[in-house]
């Protein structure tokens, strides 16, 4: 659950990219799905997503949204 957190957050972060702006980051994530299999409760999963700026303005991620 956490990691889709994560990606929530990062996909926030790069909203100007969605609204047409001149010179907005562009985010592009290599994977945006993971499978943590069966996890016990209360046990802690690591997910890495891997992501590039391929626009022409900074990206600035302020948030990942951990709990």
């Amino acid at each position: 659950m956490k990691f889709w957190c994560v990606l929530v957050a990062l996909l926030a972060a790069a909203g100007p990219a969605f609204t047409g702006q001149a010179n907005a980051p562009s985010v592009h994530f290599e994977n945006t799905t993971g499978d943590a299999g069966t996890v016990a409760q209360g046990e802690i999963i690591k997910q890495v997503f891997t992501f590039m700026n391929n626009g022409p303005g900074i990206l600035k991620i302020l948030d990942i949204g951990q709990s």
